[in-house]
């Protein structure tokens, strides 16, 4: 979690399977973390009270600036949503790298290779998380959750992927996938 905590920015890339289809949620997302100022750009796509759609978002100081179709540039806070503030992902308290020192019952996995190419080396851990501990990071009610980390050997997270009660009646899987620290 070092070389994440310590990053100035990265990629981030989230997808999911299994979410429910009308089900208010995040589905995906994709933009830029950045530490200072902690912030998010990119693009977010996920339903909203019957409403599905993807967005342009900027995520800075506690506010989400999201660029909506047909009515345009409008705020909301994260809670609106029912999701955490994505600008503080890289926050090391709170953020993707707490994941890992909250993991229960880590265990390492062995290697694998991943990356567009399949050139990137990693050793994969699994373990499980709490929802309030996952909370922070995913949106979730409550349960336990499935993770496997992988980490590069430059100890970079390269993913992780949580499987688990996300929506209530059915197991959801997000993945997220982080690279140009």
């Amino acid at each position: 979690p070092a070389v994440l905590s310590s990053a100035a920015g990265v990629h981030v890339t989230i997808t999911s399977t299994g979410v429910p289809s009308g089900q208010d949620g995040l589905t995906s997302a994709q933009g830029f973390l950045t530490r200072n100022p902690p912030a998010f750009k990119g693009t977010g796509a996920g339903s909203f009270q019957g409403f599905s759609a993807t967005v342009s978002a900027t995520a800075i100081g506690g506010k989400i600036y999201a660029t909506l179709p047909v009515v345009g540039l409008q705020t909301f806070s994260p809670s609106d949503l029912g999701f955490p503030d994505p600008s503080q992902l890289l926050n090391p308290t709170t953020g993707i790298s707490s994941l890992l020192t909250r993991t229960q019952d880590l265990a390492s996995g062995g290697q694998s290779r991943t990356g567009a190419n399949n050139d990137v080396i990693v050793t994969t851990y699994t373990g499980t998380l709490s929802s309030a501990d996952l909370s922070k990071v995913l949106p979730v009610k409550s349960g336990t959750f499935q993770v496997t980390y992988q980490i590069g050997s430059d100890g970079k997270l390269v993913g992780a992927t949580v499987t688990g009660p996300f929506y209530t009646g059915t197991t959801s899987t997000y993945t997220i996938t982080l690279d140009q620290y």
